[in-house]
């Protein structure tokens, strides 16, 4: 967790929601803009500093890191309710990432090399209450493996 977030959930669940240190939306802003718009880091320190508000890289990160761990639990329940449903629809595609394609993939478990290729997955469920789940997962596992985790 982040040194300075706090956790608001005094229940007795294993999975605890972290409270943001600065403004929940101004985080969400700066992840959004990093991760949806691909805009950097630097370059949107650049912009603030322009506009004569200072949020150095730093900060950003740590920002987007409250971010990641308020939304994680959320995710893997997402992925946990995907795999319960009562129908489910996968459709996996092989991708390449640039840094896998140079050598620093995760290793494989049978050679130990670096792996080169990835996958993305679109999974939609359809829960027994009649929701619709739609994900869309990126990493070294097909769909079926990462459901059946769940």
């Amino acid at each position: 967790m982040a040194e300075s977030a706090k956790t608001v959930d005094d229940s007795g669940d294993k999975v605890k929601v972290t409270k943001c240190t600065r403004n929940a939306l101004a985080n969400a802003v700066v992840a959004c803009l990093r991760f949806m718009f691909g805009i950097p880091f630097y370059r949107l320190a650049k912009i603030q500093d322009s506009l004569g508000i200072g949020l150095p890289e730093a900060n950003q990160y740590a920002m987007v890191a409250q971010v990641y761990e308020a939304a994680l639990p959320i995710y893997e329940q997402l992925i946990f309710e995907a795999a319960q449903g009562s129908l489910v629809m996968a459709d996996d595609t092989a991708i390449k990432i640039l840094d896998w394609l140079r050598g620093k993939g995760p290793p494989t478990k049978t050679t130990g090399e670096p792996r080169k290729t990835a996958q993305t997955s679109a999974v939609v469920s359809r829960s027994a209450e009649g929701r619709c789940i739609v994900l869309y997962l990126t990493g070294e596992k097909q769909a079926g493996k990462t459901l059946k985790k769940y």
